[in-house]
């Protein structure tokens, strides 16, 4: 059977989602293709059969269709990277090895275009012949419009063909600017097709990668290794300490109001939408390892739990150092920033006046942070969904894939109730809520409770003639 042709971006990364929270079976590991997203390969053909899950609701099985040049194909067109994880090299330096691979490259889409569009550009040909398809390339991303051959293809909706598309290719990177593959990816979006896994920063010069990890997912260590590939020999040791580096990156794994397995019991906590943060025992701002974290340019994956013995974590996001004190241990206060990151957001009408003292203000503030905390709202989640508690909004069902997860949370218990020793029952305390019926709950002081704003809602319905 064909592929089924309702299977969209959307079902394939869901798809991948699926795969980073699980281990893909052996018997459906690729030998020869692999599917680039984010830095990280996926077995094409079993991403399409787990895509069909999320639209069709079956698993398609591996005799249900082909893969290599059907699947590869099917998932080109999505904007999807396929590479020949055998023969495809990802290339580090700029040389004649690079530059050949890309003019085959070139080549082999064109060869593809005339055989299956009979697409014969001969000017093209001897053009790359002459020059060389890098040389080509650059030339054609100077140029302010897109050239007949690349409206041409646009027209026979294969725009995976064209040179701006093969710019894009992981192992061709360094042959181009990041403005340069900037050109090529806009310049493609313009035409409708989006390459997925590439985002381009608008306020620099920086291309980005999707998101490793989900905001608000659980992981554990073992999750993290198998995710960014952290070969047997390298695990363990101070990953299992607090923090550690790999290739680059920096990570994380915070406790939360409990000692650590270790014995260290560092005052951690949630500060409204920042996290404030120990360093290790005997931790210094001088050491090394804490220099990696504090920089601004390296990325921080931040993972947090409120119990030692469990082995999952939370993921709070990709920090970024907003303060920091050279104390022993070193303390550090993290944001949560990250453009290609998904916070939720909790809206301001929460936030007291930083220059009024009144009485409940402190309690004001201690509240918020229970509503801003990602494990009190991933456990508030786990247990009443996401679905708003006041008008049953559900950002997944309305908005697919980009609203999954979405979901503000609201504080039940009123101020006056709050203890100096009070906390935080997820369940109990804490309900979801859409962003329009928290700012409503919060038009009255002290806000209103979630029956009486379903109440006003069910009258109003009523009040309208039928």
């Amino acid at each position: 059977m064909p592929i089924p042709k309702n299977i969209s971006v959307e079902h394939v990364i869901k798809a991948i989602e699926y795969i980073n929270q699980s281990v893909v079976p052996d018997e459906r590991l690729s030998t020869k293709y692999v599917l680039v997203y984010n830095d990280k390969n996926y077995p094409p053909k079993y991403v399409l059969s787990i895509a069909n899950t999320f639209v069709n609701g079956t698993e398609l099985e591996p005799h249900e269709f082909s893969g290599g040049v059907e699947a590869n194909g099917f998932l080109k067109q999505l904007g999807f990277i396929i590479i020949d994880k055998l023969n495809d090299v990802i290339y580090t330096d700029i040389g004649n090895d690079a530059a050949n691979s890309f003019h085959k490259t070139v080549v082999a889409a064109y060869n593809t275009a005339k055989t299956e569009y009979k697409y014969n550009a001969r000017a093209f040909i001897q053009m790359i012949s002459e020059r060389g398809a890098v040389s080509v390339a650059k030339d054609f991303l100077a140029r302010d419009t897109a050239t007949t051959g690349f409206e041409r293809l646009w027209s026979e909706k294969r725009l995976d063909l064209t040179i701006e598309a093969s710019v894009l290719l992981p192992q061709y990177k360094v042959l181009f600017t990041v403005e340069e593959r900037r050109t090529a990816y806009e310049r493609l979006k313009e035409y409708g097709y989006v390459i997925q896994g590439l985002v381009f920063d608008d306020n620099t010069s920086n291309e980005l990668a999707a998101p490793t990890f989900i905001v608000g997912e659980y992981y554990t260590r073992k999750d993290v290794y198998r995710i960014v590939n952290v070969p047997d020999a390298q695990q363990g040791g101070n990953w299992d300490t607090g923090y550690t580096r790999f290739n680059n990156d920096s990570y994380v794994f915070a406790n939360i109001g409990t000692a650590g397995r270790t014995g260290h019991d560092h005052p951690n906590r949630f500060d409204g939408n920042d996290l404030v943060w120990f360093g290790k025992k005997g931790s210094k701002l001088l050491h090394d390892s804490i220099q990696s974290l504090i920089d601004p340019n390296s990325k921080v994956h931040i993972f947090a739990r409120e119990d030692s013995d469990d082995p999952q974590f939370v993921y709070i996001g990709n920090g970024m150092a907003k303060s920091f004190e050279d104390t022993s241990p070193v303390n550090v206060v993290w944001q949560f920033n990250d453009p290609l990151e998904n916070h939720p957001e909790i809206l301001s009408e929460e936030e007291s006046e930083p220059n009024k003292l009144v009485e409940g203000a402190v309690k004001q503030i201690f509240v918020n942070v229970y509503e801003r905390n990602p494990i009190a709202r991933r456990k508030c989640i786990e247990h009443h969904g996401c679905k708003c508690s006041v008008c049953e909004f559900n950002f997944s069902d309305y908005y697919g894939v980009i609203g999954n997860d979405f979901i503000h949370v609201h504080h039940l218990k009123p101020l006056y109730e709050v203890g100096k020793e009070y906390e935080v029952d997820a369940v109990e305390d804490l309900r979801p809520v859409c962003p329009n019926c928290h700012a409503m709950l919060h038009k009255r002081k002290p806000a209103f409770s979630v029956e009486e704003l379903k109440m006003m809602i069910r009258d109003k319905e009523e009040a309208i003639p039928h």
